[in-house]
Formats: structure tokens, sequence, C-alpha cells
């Protein structure tokens, strides 16, 4: 869940006049990689006709063809569609898994008896106009604080009012690596081939259009996290 192709952090401290201390961090990641997962249908008994791809006994195996991290590395929101239609029309209604080639090898069905009884993989939903990929995370941390002895014989008494502004550009980033758009091609908001940038014309009364993007980094279970919206925080340090 961490995959990303580049990671940068930065940050540091600097003296100011007048006794004023600046810090600073930021970190810049490019977008998380995904697999594409072909779907579990729901219909019932047989799913290892349909998306067992692999024939180990479990369902929703990424498409045929594609690796692990295949949506970041080798195919995006642009192209994604390319790749689906090519899926419905060289694998769905047309191949069998090996469940399906095990039945056939052993003379118990035909490849055109078990297409006909719909034990072969279904299509997969095309992604919606203005399909969005996974995004790239960027925050920029800020601290200003002013340290100050008013006892000059007590050197070691300092008291420092600060404040920290946490996002300070209040860049909306988004598919955090708990939650990020899921790979499963199920065509619904949330996930690869379902979710535009912004809800489409004609939602909420048509949910089909309501496709946006609702997977926005929040402050989370604290007052603060990392890359949600823009937060301020100040305190008061005392050493001595």
């Amino acid at each position: 869940m961490l995959d990303r192709t580049h990671q940068l952090s930065f940050g540091g401290y600097a003296e100011l006049p007048l006794h004023f201390r600046l810090g600073l961090a930021s970190h810049f990641y490019s977008p998380l990689a995904s697999p594409l997962v072909v779907p579990n249908t729901g219909n019932g008994p047989g799913e290892i006709f349909r998306t067992d791809f692999t024939g180990d006994g479990t369902v929703e195996d990424p498409m045929p063809g594609t690796h692990f991290g295949q949506f970041g590395r080798g195919t995006n929101a642009s192209n994604v569609n390319t790749l689906i239609n090519n899926y419905n029309s060289t694998i769905a209604g047309q191949t069998m898994t090996p469940a399906g080639q095990a039945l056939a090898d052993a003379g118990l069905f035909t490849k055109a008896q078990l297409i006909a009884l719909g034990a072969t993989p279904k299509p997969i939903a095309d992604p919606p106009p203005g399909e969005v990929g996974l995004g790239s995370f960027f925050t920029f941390d800020l601290r200003l604080g002013w340290n100050l002895r008013p006892v000059k014989k007590w050197e070691h008494l300092q008291f420092s009012p600060q404040v920290n502004i946490y996002n300070l550009f209040n860049r909306q980033n988004y598919d955090s690596p708990s939650l990020p758009l899921s790979g499963i091609l199920n065509g619904t908001p949330g996930y690869l081939n379902g979710t535009t940038a912004h809800d489409q014309a004609g939602c909420p009364a048509d949910p089909t259009k309501c496709t946006g993007r609702t997977n926005l980094i929040g402050l989370g279970s604290g007052v603060f996290a990392l890359g949600a919206p823009r937060a301020l925080e100040f305190g008061f340090r005392v050493a001595f």
C-alpha cells in the first residue's frame, strides 16, 4: 500500500533576528500504485468460472495480463479504458478460467456449453468521462516561534510562544494509504473505473451521475492528520 515511484521529504530550522525561530517540513509523494481487479459478479455459486484466473480457488483476481501495481505502472486514468475494452473484446464471454478449462479437459462440458451457461468472465464497466486516477500527495508545514529569556540571571529560563501552520497552501490531498481509490473494477464511485473529480450534472437526482471523489484526507481521530486541510495550532513552551 506504500508503493510510490517517488517520495521526497525535507525540513529544517532557521534562527532569525530578534530571537525568532522558523521551522518547516514538506512532503511530496507521487501517486500510489494499484492492481486492477476483476470484480466479483455477485451471481452466486460458480464464481471460480468468472473471476478466478489463477486456478487457486480464490476469486476477484487481477485482470489477466496485468501485474499487481498495474495502475500507476503502465496504466493510468487516460488509458485504463483501452485496457478494459481489450478485456471485454477478447476475454469476457469468450474464454474460460482454469476451473472451466478443467471441466472441458475432463470432457464434462464443452467451451461453448460453459459460455452458454454463463461460466465465463463477464464484461467490466467502462470508466465515466473524466475518470480520475490515484492522486499525488503534497503538504507544507511551517512553525514560527519566538524565544524569550525574560530574566537574564536565570539564563536557562525560556518562554516560547509559537504558531504551527499545517498544510500551509491548503492542498486537497486524496488517496491516503488507508483509503485510496479501490482497484476493484466495479464501476461505482470510489473505484478506479467509476470516479470523476466532481459529481456530474444531474447529481443527486440521478445517482449514476454522482461519481465524484469521496476520500479527501480529513482530520482523522485527533486534531490533525498528515495532508489534511490547513489547520493552525497555537502553543506556549516553557524551558528551564
